[in-house]
């Protein structure tokens, strides 16, 4: 992972995992090594929150090559971008008194578009195999001035397959329990990233707020 970030300063995260770990999908075996590297963004663009940033295939072809010169001849090394999967959050929010509502808002969802972005210095770390907890985030909500309450937190989880199919719809309000009110990442070399816009509700009194399922046609 050192060599790699040294030779290639135009990447800002490497991560190596070992062919049985992976989805069987992949093909790959013991020996084989998949290397997920993620290019480096200016940090702390608003237009950037949510940016997937890819590495061409040529120069990821470059990258696999040099780092085969390098390794055991019985390794098979496959270099690859990172997975994104998309986080978008639900929730009532009950504004102070003599505050905008509008403004409340607006502040709320860019707290969380930057709060979930990797490539924001007051977000969560690019970190792979992520977990993401509904408590850490509405915590998070609760901070802003403003901001009385918050009830009603799921979490959505848009993320594909192994081979960039089979979209899935997580959503924390299908399930049971508080311990069960966290997303984790679907695939291992995933990075998790924020859409764009949050469902967010006004409301005033929030006793008894639960957490509404969400189906696809509801996602902003």
């Amino acid at each position: 992972e050192r060599l790699l970030l040294e030779r290639f300063p135009d990447i800002s995260q490497v991560k190596c995992f070992a062919g049985p770990e992976l989805p069987p999908d992949l093909g790959l075996a013991a020996g084989d090594v998949l290397v997920v590297v993620v290019p480096a963004l200016p940090r702390n663009r608003t237009e950037l929150a949510g940016a997937a940033p890819r590495i061409h295939a040529g120069r990821l072809q470059r990258m696999q090559a040099w780092l085969a010169e390098r390794a055991s001849p019985f390794a098979r090394i496959q270099v690859r971008n990172a997975a994104y999967e998309r986080v978008q959050v639900r929730c009532s929010v009950q504004v102070a008194r003599g505050a905008s509502p509008g403004a409340v808002l607006r502040q709320v969802n860019r707290t969380l578009v930057e709060h979930l972005s990797p490539w924001f210095d007051t977000g969560r770390p690019p970190e792979f195999q992520w977990t993401l907890r509904a408590d850490e985030v509405e915590s998070r909500l609760r901070e802003l001035p403003g901001v009385d309450a918050v009830a009603g937190l799921s979490l959505l989880h848009v993320a594909s397959g192994p081979l960039g199919r089979d979209f899935t719809l997580g959503d924390t309000a299908r399930r049971g329990t508080r311990e069960e009110n966290e997303l984790h990442a679907r695939l291992p070399w995933s990075l998790a990233l924020p859409m764009a816009q949050h469902m967010l509700t006004l409301a005033g009194d929030l006793a008894g707020t639960r957490a509404q399922p969400t189906g696809v046609s509801r996602l902003a």
